[in-house]
């Protein structure tokens, strides 16, 4: 009976890695926030934020179905103060996860994903925006979701669009400093399946 087990769990796993691939994604994105917070000596009042950049993934799994994969990221955010502007540029690497269906009335495929990057890299330049002096790096993380619409080319390439969000949570320990943001971005992605 083991065997029967065992021979049966052999065959489903072999169907189930038989149907995957790896994708390559290329992102670009752009977007406004909706929420900001920054503590330094004090919560200062930000008027608005952006960011935009880009972030590669490398994910593995079925074409419809579960994704699971790496993704690097670079992001250039600035918050805007009565002082002026606060600028970080962030390097981040994380996971991601994603899955896939298709939307025949649209003929199209909807992705669905989210992930989180640890930021490994984020220097920052005019701390004077918050009332500080000199520069810093952040350190922290960026949580992000997003759903987009592909549209394939051929076998292997598909160009897809969509929003999302991302949530910067960054700090700079030595100076005591916590920058907060959400930002509603839209991509535009270049996908590439092997």
């Amino acid at each position: 009976m083991k065997g029967i087990l065992f021979l049966t769990i052999i065959i489903i796993s072999s169907q189930v890695f038989a149907s995957t691939f790896g994708y390559f994604s290329a992102t670009n994105f752009f977007g406004s926030s909706v929420y900001n917070r920054v503590i330094a000596e004090g919560e200062k009042p930000i008027k608005f934020g952006t960011a935009y950049g880009g972030y590669a993934t490398l994910e593995y799994g079925l074409e419809t179905g579960l994704r699971i994969g790496a993704v690097t990221s670079f992001d250039n955010l600035a918050l805007q103060t009565d002082f002026g502007s606060l600028y970080s540029t962030a390097f981040g690497v994380g996971l991601s996860t994603a899955f896939s269906f298709d939307l025949p009335q649209v003929e199209s495929v909807v992705r669905v994903s989210g992930g989180l990057l640890f930021v490994i890299l984020g220097p920052t330049t005019n701390l004077s925006a918050i009332g500080l002096a000199g520069e810093g790096f952040f350190e922290g993380r960026i949580y992000f979701a997003s759903v987009e619409f592909a549209k394939v080319l051929t076998d292997y390439f598909s160009i897809s669009a969509g929003g999302g969000v991302r949530f910067y949570d960054l700090y700079i320990t030595t100076r005591n400093v916590v920058a907060q943001s959400m930002i509603i971005p839209i991509n535009l992605t270049f996908n590439y399946r092997f």
